[in-house]
């Protein structure tokens, strides 16, 4: 018995088909199946973007929700990703992003990522448009706080130069204006400042040991000094001579010399001491709150105000027209008058005698007589108003001196002079440390010196010829 298999042809009518009833009636059936089916497929389509949309606003909400929460534990920078990934998800408005891009700018900022920070404000600030508010001040507040925390001064000024100047709201016009050209380079305003700042802050990495507030102040100082148009014109020159110097060397190949590689080699050397020496200070060269109070008891003459003297003095040809001015002054003669009729000294006779500056404690000097101990010490003892007794010789001649006032010595507060001390001790602490690393560095590579040997006829110290 032979087996069949199935069988896949389509069967055939045994009869034609007749038109009318039962043929119109299959058609509509066939159009209504189809019907079905499309509404089908739509309904489902429908109901899948639906889900879609209501999963993207539900993780949107769910990245707002962990932002915030990251917020309130100050995880700023981990609450940036979440806040990007609520963006990415959720349909906002320009002024809403703006928002929120100004929001994740404060968190980039508080996360010490300055960079980040602005380049989010500037977003935010794209999306604000011309009429951005009390938002776009506050923006340009915080702009100009990054730059300062960059140590980006010049681009600071220009910011805010730019922002009081373009009307058009392109803060970055003036960056772009050409500044200089070598050959077909053209350098913008905007390479001058990096160039500028590169250069100061290898400059602040050359001085080791620096506080932050030092170091700002450093950046602050140098960058001051290029506010004005003139300064920054000379820099720029100085900047464009030294390339264009140092491209004429390499093409005339001085960089392969023997002269210039010995140079190198030198140089190099002197560098990595200098900055062996920066990097090890920085670390040993701290002082605590307790060395600054200690450095300031330690030292109360420096942060005093130390007794001083005013004078006035007649200046006399011979000691003893000296000493008989001395006798009328001392008898009740105006100091003033006999200053005017037998002083020497044009400059302080008109003023009754009267010397400019005046005599200060631990100062061997007398203003008007010049280097005095003597004089110094008797000006020192007497009372204000008095005549002193005796005159005193210098190179110009004799001096009656007459003491007119005093002001007593005046001790600082620590409190009064707290951020000086703070620099003074750690200065003296970085010197200390520079000299006690040398001499252990010196005595681990068993160095010695012999200095007598400069002298003619030294025999004690040992010769190449041991």
């Amino acid at each position: 018995m032979m087996t069949t298999g199935p069988n896949l042809q389509v069967p055939q009518r045994a009869t034609p088909v007749r038109r009318g009833g039962s043929g119109a009636f299959v058609s509509v059936l066939l159009l209504t199946v189809i019907a079905l089916q499309a509404w089908s497929l739509m309904r489902g389509s429908a109901k899948e973007s639906v889900v879609a949309a209501d999963t993207s606003a539900v993780s949107a909400a769910a990245a707002r929700a962990l932002a915030l929460k990251l917020e309130d534990r100050n995880l700023p920078v981990a609450a940036v990703d979440a806040w990007e990934r609520h963006l990415a998800g959720a349909s906002l408005g320009d002024r809403e992003e703006a928002a929120i891009r100004y929001r994740t700018g404060k968190l980039l900022q508080q996360g010490l990522r300055y960079q980040d920070a602005v380049a989010a404000y500037f977003r935010a600030e794209q999306l604000l448009g011309a009429d951005g508010g009390d938002l776009s001040r506050q923006i340009t507040i915080r702009v100009r706080e990054c730059l300062a925390k960059l140590g980006q001064y010049s681009d600071l000024s220009r910011e805010t130069a730019a922002r009081a100047e373009v009307s058009d709201g392109d803060t970055s016009a003036q960056g772009r204006q050409v500044v200089a050209e070598i050959g077909d380079e053209k350098i913008r305003i905007a390479d001058f400042d990096r160039m500028l700042t590169e250069q100061v802050e290898q400059m602040i990495a050359m001085q080791g040991g620096r506080s932050d507030e030092e170091a700002e102040q450093l950046r602050r100082q140098a960058h001051a000094r290029f506010a004005d148009p003139q300064a920054r014109a000379e820099q720029l020159q100085q900047f464009v001579a030294s390339r264009v110097l140092a491209d004429e060397a390499r093409a005339q190949g001085l960089e392969n010399s023997p002269a210039f590689r010995t140079q190198l080699v030198d140089f190099a050397d002197r560098m990595l001491a200098s900055r062996l020496l920066l990097d090890e200070i920085g670390k040993r060269g701290t002082v605590t709150p307790q060395d600054v109070e200690r450095f300031y008891a330690a030292s109360l003459d420096r942060y005093a105000d130390p007794t001083s003297v005013s004078i006035a003095h007649i200046l006399c040809a011979t000691e003893d027209s000296a000493r008989e001015v001395i006798a009328s002054a001392r008898s009740g003669g105006d100091f003033a008058d006999l200053a005017g009729e037998h002083s020497r000294d044009e400059s302080t006779k008109k003023e009754g005698g009267r010397v400019a500056h005046s005599v200060t404690a631990g100062r061997p000097e007398v203003p008007g007589v010049g280097e005095h101990p003597a004089a110094h010490a008797a000006i020192m003892a007497a009372e204000s108003g008095s005549v002193l007794v005796e005159p005193f010789e210098s190179d110009r001649g004799w001096h009656v001196i007459k003491v007119i006032d005093r002001r007593e010595r005046v001790q600082e507060t620590f409190d009064e002079v707290r951020e000086r001390v703070e620099r003074d001790a750690q200065a003296a602490r970085r010197g200390e440390a520079t000299e006690q690393y040398l001499r252990e560095l010196l005595e681990t590579r068993g160095v010695k010196f012999y200095p007598q040997a400069f002298v003619a006829g030294d025999t004690d110290t040992p010769s190449t010829d041991e």
